[in-house]
């Protein structure tokens, strides 16, 4: 896939962007970023890492230091929420990592420091922009599956979101599905979403007349477990009538990441290689979803702007979609609590 052109803005000096965390997926997403030479170093300035080995102090050298203006939250899943909410509060332009399960905090904390980009007649255009890192949003061949599904929106559709990872099964339910079954499960939110934050045109669609980006409802019908295996299975319902399947599973042969939509596959299954890093996959994917980061940021600056009105339209669409999938993982986890 080539690589999309930045939105026509120009800024005087590079964003500064500061990684929170960088163990193996940090590093491997700072090595990443750092080799695309349309960001780095013109448009992104990639400042030291914060770590625990740093000596840096997250409120004065990350969520408080004036000259930090985004933050790459990578930190223990634990402090995610926390991180966010402090960078936020500190006017920091964020993209997070999964899990966020206590979502509506950060969500309250947008709306009590006037950050939700809500744009309305005569209402102001939020400075700052949050994104979660569900990357497979951006990649090419799930953008294909999402066109293909739009296309057959004339009646419900059967979808399968298949997941199987070549590691051990080694983990707590609990972590499977805050950690990976949630990219399923926004798969079924992105793919049902009318519109398509990882198209070319930096994630602005038409669709709904004003660029607005109505979310699915879904609910979950049923979910089974094998804790033995880490697989889990379940079965999503829509208010269209779509049936939505969602299998994941460790211990595979391949590396398989597949949607199928009425029984036409998209995805990859590859045979994992030792000494590729496993999601190397998806980097094109990831740089997608960097100039996307990057767009959003530069458009929202410029705010008189029609592209400022319409990219604050998409992230207000974008905070609702990682709503309803967060509640989605809130009633699995509920679920496998009630089960265990």
């Amino acid at each position: 896939m080539a690589q999309p052109a930045l939105a026509p803005l120009q800024r005087g000096t590079p964003l500064r962007l500061r990684f929170v965390g960088h163990g193996k997926f940090g590093a491997f997403m700072y090595e990443n970023l750092a080799a695309d030479p349309l960001l780095v170093p013109k448009m992104v300035e990639l400042l030291p890492p914060f770590t625990r080995s740093s000596g840096m102090e997250f409120d004065a050298d990350v969520s408080g230091d004036a000259g930090v203006d985004a933050v790459y939250v990578c930190s223990p899943d634990h402090l995610h929420s926390d991180h966010t909410v402090r960078c936020l509060i500190g006017g920091k332009h964020v993209l997070v990592e999964k899990p966020l399960t206590d979502y509506p905090t950060v969500v309250g904390a947008l709306h009590r420091c006037k950050c939700v980009p809500v744009v309305q007649p005569g209402s102001e255009i939020s400075p700052v922009v949050l994104r979660v890192g569900f990357h497979r949003r951006f990649d090419r061949e799930f953008s294909r599956a999402k066109e293909y599904l739009a296309a057959r929106r004339h009646s419900p559709s059967v979808i399968i979101i298949e997941s199987r990872d070549p590691v051990p099964a080694a983990d707590p339910m609990s972590f499977v599905l805050a950690n990976s079954v949630v990219h399923d499960l926004d798969m079924a939110v992105w793919l049902l979403s009318g519109c398509n934050p990882g198209a070319e045109d930096g994630g602005v669609n038409s669709n709904g007349g004003e660029g607005t980006c109505p979310t699915p409802a879904l609910t979950i019908v049923s979910m089974q477990l094998d804790a033995a295996k880490c697989g889990a299975s379940l079965v999503l319902s829509s208010a269209m009538g779509d049936e939505i399947h969602i299998v994941y599973s460790k211990e595979s042969a391949t590396y398989r990441q597949q949607v199928t939509v009425d029984e036409q596959v998209f995805g990859y299954d590859v045979v994992p290689d030792p000494t590729v890093y496993m999601c190397s996959v998806y980097r094109a994917a990831y740089h997608l979803q960097w100039h996307s980061f990057v767009q959003a940021i530069l458009a929202l600056e410029d705010k008189v702007s029609v592209a400022a009105a319409v990219i604050a339209r998409q992230e207000a669409a974008n905070i609702a979609s990682y709503g309803v999938t967060f509640a989605l993982l809130e009633a699995a986890l509920s679920l496998a609590a009630g089960n265990s």
